[in-house]
């Protein structure tokens, strides 16, 4: 059991459903875990679920390796388990704030308050603009969330729309990190010998989308418009890295058109980087976001940005002076470009695929590549953990 001297210092659960790798939420968590044990607050991570493949925590880490339930009597036992569970750690362990992230364990973290009188501090991170989500989770937020002691969330526009939709006024925003140091050592490593031939394509222009496959990530209009490029510019190679719901609708969309050899869907890598190094332009072609890490790996990596203005957070990135101030399109800044809202758009004047194929043309023809990247300084471990600091202390 983690134990702290200093009666006044915090005692910290930090709450998810797992850190299984490649979830941005599990990667933060992971994180917060780590930089807060390093520096001696005691921590606690405490997991619903356990995976073979998860993020490195070597701190003080429970799982109650729940079992997903299709039933719908076993996932109710599963959720009186889990707010059982959570308020008996906060008692147990003295804990003075619980941090969760992530709707699931947002919800149960506020009803072990709300029912069993949890006396932690509960803090709960909105990884996502909530406008996006179903109407019943929407009702949720505006009611559950008023409970906690600090709502995080990872964008200002996420902050301003919990405000002014939600009405609740406890936000404050801290900002997803990147650790440039690790992303340059990442880099290092070797491609899966199946890739290994990306090493040798230097001579020829190579785009890179990295994310969940599914509608939200626009892949499907980021594939439409390579079609189209790989007209003007017939050497070109398109990486796709991720897994989801639409790989099967999207692998059969490259073999209809004949795209095999110019678009290659690698699915889940673990380490992401050796492919951001072998790129030139980072392509993010998303219809809303939550605070996209992945921009911030990009250019870490040294890559020339196109994407998406879409809600929230690469325009916080890219530029954060135009936040809230009306924006021409393409926005271009030193490293990256913003285009439409995909959301915005009236087809029947211009399409995704339309916007997204100029500001490609547009690259490819100025050669843009390293040294001029967007900074991320201000996106550190250390900023990150000074502000949840200032939250905990």
């Amino acid at each position: 059991m983690a134990t702290n001297t200093k009666n006044n210092e915090p005692k910290v659960l930090i709450i998810i459903d797992s850190i299984k790798s490649g979830g941005g939420a599990e990667k933060n968590a992971t994180l917060l875990a780590t930089l807060l044990t390093e520096i001696g607050v005691s921590t606690i991570l405490l997991t619903f679920n356990s995976y073979p493949n998860e993020y490195e925590f070597n701190g003080h880490r429970e799982s109650l390796n729940q079992k997903s339930q299709k039933s719908l009597l076993k996932k109710i036992g599963n959720a009186v388990h889990r707010v059982y569970k959570i308020n008996r750690f906060c008692r147990d362990n003295n804990i003075t704030h619980a941090i969760s992230f992530l709707e699931e364990a947002n919800t149960y973290t506020l009803l072990s308050r709300i029912l069993l009188g949890n006396k932690a501090k509960i803090i709960v991170s909105v990884r996502a603009d909530p406008t996006f989500t179903k109407k019943s989770k929407q009702t949720i937020i505006k009611w559950l969330y008023k409970f906690a002691y600090k709502v995080v969330s990872v964008s200002k526009a996420i902050q301003y729309t919990l405000k002014k939709e939600f009405k609740l006024y406890n936000v404050e925003t801290i900002y997803n990190p990147i650790d440039q140091a690790w992303v340059q050592k990442k880099m290092q490593e070797q491609l899966p010998g199946k890739y290994s031939y990306l090493e040798g394509e230097r001579n020829r222009p190579v785009f890179v989308n990295v994310g969940r496959l599914c509608r939200q990530k626009g892949q499907l209009e980021l594939i439409k418009c390579f079609a189209r490029f790989t007209k003007k510019y017939p050497e070109a190679i398109l990486i796709i890295i991720g897994e989801g719901p639409e790989y099967d609708s999207l692998q059969k969309y490259i073999q209809d058109n004949s795209l095999s050899e110019k678009i290659q869907l690698v699915g889940h890598q673990d380490n992401i980087y050796p492919f951001l190094k072998v790129s030139d332009c980072f392509l993010l072609t998303s219809f809303f976001e939550g605070f996209p890490n992945v921009i911030l790996e990009a250019a870490a990596s040294s890559l020339y940005i196109i994407s998406t203005d879409c809600p929230t957070g690469p325009r916080e990135i890219i530029s954060p002076e135009m936040f809230n101030e009306k924006m021409s399109f393409p926005h271009r800044v030193t490293g990256a470009s913003l285009i439409e809202d995909f959301n915005s758009l009236d087809s029947s004047i211009k399409t995704p695929e339309e916007i997204l194929y100029h500001e490609m043309v547009w690259f490819s023809e100025n050669k843009l590549r390293e040294s001029q990247t967007i900074p991320v300084d201000k996106f550190s471990n250390q900023a990150y953990l000074r502000e949840w600091l200032e939250i905990l202390t």
